[in-house]
């Protein structure tokens, strides 16, 4: 049982194939003796995500060696910025970076979707806690909310993955029109 993203051992995570259980070591090695049988199989621990195999079969004298790499929860968004143009708030952030190449180990755990790749698919904009906005595409880093009125906003936005959304980022910003007021010799 690992850390996908640092490779260290997961200690007390939770290897379940149906009412047979075990848990992981101090380095994240475990051992669980299962009768002859089709199981599926889940590892898990608290702030990842599950890794779900199902459909595992076990034959008779049989030892089988299931090595879990788990993903940490959705990968949020990071360094938003917002910048305020007279009532335009432009809002920019960086995409989470996700694992590359070999990411068939980060697995859904979500029952509907059980063995799905974790993509991201997204990203969701919210002002003052309600949805603005949902863009669907991954490579986005840019948002724009126009013709504001003044006052205190709070922006949020996540990252959207085909099996959840990430926690949210959030900025605070102060939209206020300022007047210029201009002198006109002779009136």
């Amino acid at each position: 049982m690992r850390d996908f993203n640092t490779g260290r051992g997961i200690a007390d995570a939770v290897i379940q194939a149906g009412i047979y259980s075990s848990v992981s070591d101090e380095y994240g090695y475990y051992r669980m003796q299962v009768p002859l049988g089709t199981y599926t199989i889940t590892a898990s621990h608290d702030g990842y995500i599950p890794y779900i195999v199902e459909n595992a079969e076990t034959e008779q004298a049989q030892e089988v060696f299931l090595d879990f790499n788990l993903f940490t929860d959705w990968k949020p968004v990071t360094k938003l910025f917002a910048r305020v143009d007279e009532q335009d708030v432009h809002l920019r952030w960086f995409s989470p970076v996700l694992p590359a190449g070999d990411d068939a180990a980060i697995r859904s755990g979500n029952p509907d979707t059980r063995n799905t790749l974790i993509n991201l698919t997204g990203f969701r904009i919210y002002r003052n806690q309600d949805l603005i906005c949902q863009i669907d595409d991954p490579a986005a880093t840019a948002y724009t909310d126009l013709y504001l009125p003044n006052g205190n906003y709070t922006y949020a936005i996540s990252a959207l993955y085909n099996t959840g959304e990430s926690t949210k980022e959030s900025v605070l910003v102060s939209v206020k029109d300022y007047i210029v007021a201009m002198i006109i010799d002779g009136c």
